[in-house]
């Protein structure tokens, strides 16, 4: 459980989250597209969808490869997020005909490069905390002026490490070259799924049935089965480690990255000034 700088002060009571609505964030971005070149960069609102959900959907209906689309950065998918996406070889007429569940297209314009991760100022967040306690405004100002005055002990938290938490120990994994552990965890550790299906797949892997696991896991799973299939065909864990998709394996390694830095401050936290 995490330390809170402002654990001895009163908090506000509430919760967040409790509609997509509640949770808005827009990206800042790092520069404006120019206006011309052969990238057009396409600004999306998108509800109850992860970026890389966003961009399969979009890259299938525009017909171009997911490994293509360029994105600055990830926002989360139990929320209202405002970001943008660059397209190579699409155009204006394209993007005017998308009709996706849970995106609306908010504007395009080309620029000369494909946007890549950490080409972003910032996010603006919009945060609506609804039920809370009498009072509210004036501790939540308190707690304020002292994050103002002291710091704020920014953590990654819960969000980086993925459904299961455990993405930074693939990314240590990872690290280390532990490509068998880093399918193992790639799977999921039995006990931390409450989806009986990929449970089950979980247990069957740990079990070493390959078979059984390719069987019980759901087909939502792409990148999952197809590196078992690997395993299957006589591959080593490295080939099959490796095979995921580039984009996931570098959220990995951020993921580890993470973790060490909400070590160092918590680490931190008492001497924070």
């Amino acid at each position: 459980m995490a330390r809170y700088l402002s654990a001895t002060m009163e908090g506000t009571g509430g919760t967040i989250k409790e509609s997509v609505e509640d949770f808005l964030v827009e990206e800042i971005p790092l520069y404006l597209p120019c206006g011309e070149g052969e990238h057009l960069y396409v600004e999306v609102e998108k509800t109850g969808l992860t970026t890389f959900d966003l961009i399969q959907k979009m890259a299938s209906a525009l017909n171009v490869r997911s490994r293509d689309v360029g994105y600055a950065g990830l926002k989360d998918a139990r929320a209202t997020t405002r970001q943008r996406l660059s397209f190579q070889g699409v155009s204006p007429e394209d993007i005017k005909t998308l009709d996706l569940p849970g995106i609306r297209i908010l504007s395009w314009e080309y620029h000369r490069n494909k946007l890549r991760l950490g080409h972003l100022a910032g996010n603006r967040f919009t945060i609506r905390i609804r039920a809370v306690k009498q009072g509210a405004r004036d501790l939540a100002e308190d707690i304020l002026h002292v994050l103002k005055t002291v710091g704020v002990p920014n953590r990654f938290g819960q969000q980086r490490y993925g459904s299961l938490g455990n993405s930074h120990l693939i990314g240590s994994a990872l690290l280390r070259q532990d490509y068998a552990e880093a399918c193992r965890q790639v799977i999921g550790d039995p006990q931390e799924i409450s989806n009986e299906r990929w449970r089950e797949a979980a247990e069957r892997y740990r079990a070493a049935d390959l078979q059984g696991t390719l069987s019980a896991l759901p087909a939502r799973f792409r990148d999952e089965r197809a590196m078992l299939n690997l395993l299957l065909k006589g591959k080593s864990h490295r080939e099959a480690a490796l095979s995921l998709p580039r984009n996931r394996l570098r959220l990995y390694l951020s993921a580890y990255q993470s973790h060490l830095f909400d070590r160092l401050v918590e680490m931190r936290l008492d001497t924070l000034d």
